[in-house]
């Protein structure tokens, strides 16, 4: 496995000759259009098959998996196109493994709209450890408001995906309800309320945890923040849950400004299972 670099004069198919791999192979891992010309200094992926096998009729990739000692899931990891398609060609040649395969282990996650495009979705549930549902809310009387997600996580554990909730200041309407915040981080009886009301919800829904994402906290609930977040550890550790957080993307601890100023990441991540660190916000900056 390596990364190719695209040069002037290069094509799929220069470059797949280059490297002994089907013009086939560079489209599908590359998710490109065969019908679009290369740019220059384009990253290229190149993976170099193992173990291939032709697909027969009568097998499954169940069967097929168990034969070569691996998993439904690797399969679909790599064999990207099949991803979503009910029924195989005979014929068909599957990847079982590649030659200098990686063996880092990592956690991945990524954040999901209820409208999110579904075929757009299924193609990274392989590659997902944790799907977050955006976004769940609270009302005044400490009710939650819920999506309309139940499809989305029931094809997200069909990949073996761990589902976690976003916990929001949202509304109704959609909009961000910043004055419920200060409510929510010092009147401990209503947080209790929030945190067990959201906890049913994650259970009822049959989701793995609770993801906080609240922003523009003000800067003098920096402590109580965090102490938020422990209080909800705790209750979530006692159910078998897990607690993850959304962190702005700071680039010193004191640094300035509502976005960042009580996203302290020592406090927060003594809090939390895990963390996640915004950076995709740079690009807006």
């Amino acid at each position: 496995m390596e990364i190719y670099v695209v040069q002037s004069g290069d094509t799929v198919y220069s470059i797949a000759q280059k490297f002994s791999v089907s013009v086939e192979r560079i489209v599908s891992d590359n998710a490109l259009d065969a019908n679009r010309e290369l740019v220059l200094g384009q990253a290229l992926l190149i993976l170099r098959p193992k173990v291939i096998h032709t697909f027969r009729q009568g097998e499954s990739l169940f069967s097929i998996a168990g034969r070569y000692g691996t998993s439904l899931l690797a399969l679909y990891r790599n064999n990207p196109s099949l991803i979503g398609h009910e029924y195989i060609e005979t014929g068909t040649q599957i990847v079982i493994s590649y030659e200098d395969e990686p063996t880092v282990k990592k956690r991945t996650s990524g954040f999901a709209y209820s409208y999110i495009n579904r075929n757009v979705l299924e193609h990274a549930l392989p590659y997902l450890t944790y799907l977050i549902m955006f976004g769940y809310g609270f009302n005044e009387d400490g009710s939650i408001i819920t999506l309309n997600d139940d499809d989305i996580i029931y094809l997200a554990h069909s990949y073996r995906t761990a589902v976690l909730l976003s916990l929001t200041s949202i509304n109704v309407d959609g909009s961000f309800g910043s004055g419920k915040i200060e409510r929510l981080l010092t009147d401990i009886d209503f947080q209790n309320t929030v945190i067990a009301n959201f906890i049913k919800v994650i259970e009822q829904k049959g989701a793995q945890g609770l993801d906080i994402d609240i922003e523009y906290i003000p800067p003098e609930f920096r402590t109580e923040f965090a102490e938020f977040a422990e209080n909800c550890r705790g209750q979530l550790h006692s159910r078998g849950l897990i607690l993850h957080i959304d962190l702005a993307p700071k680039t010193s601890p004191d640094q300035q400004g509502l976005l960042y100023e009580a996203h302290d990441y020592g406090l927060l991540g003594s809090a939390a299972d895990y963390v996640f660190l915004m950076t995709y916000e740079w690009g807006y900056t």
